[in-house]
């Protein structure tokens, strides 16, 4: 399984996102993993992820958008309920209260809550 992300929380959570295989969380010497099919994550295809000031994660997917997840609650961010122009995302980057991504096809812009 090929590894496209990792980023790691304020409290030393490991989080992996998977070219195929979702989104996985080491805590504690375990693991947890989150898919499309047993959780609320867009897609399976995760190709990035970054961590905010409020340790929320935010995850760039391949054809369904961003995420928001707080290790509870899930929001999903497409071009359908979002200002989102691409939901091909390649890279998203917190920085305060503004995400930066980078998209397939339409380039790179920023995305505030």
């Amino acid at each position: 399984m090929s590894i496209y992300s990792l980023a790691f929380n304020s409290k030393g959570i490991l989080w992996v996102g998977y070219k195929y295989g979702g989104l996985a969380r080491h805590e504690n010497n375990k693991w947890s993993i989150y898919t499309d099919k047993t959780s609320k994550l867009p897609d399976n295809m995760v190709f990035s992820l970054s961590i905010d000031k409020k340790d929320n994660l935010w995850i760039a997917t391949n054809g369904h958008g961003l995420a928001r997840f707080d290790g509870r609650n899930w929001d999903v961010y497409n071009s359908a309920n979002s200002p989102l122009a691409d939901d091909n995302l390649m890279y998203v980057l917190a920085d305060c209260n503004s995400k930066w991504i980078c998209t397939a096809e339409k380039g790179v812009f920023l995305f505030e809550e």
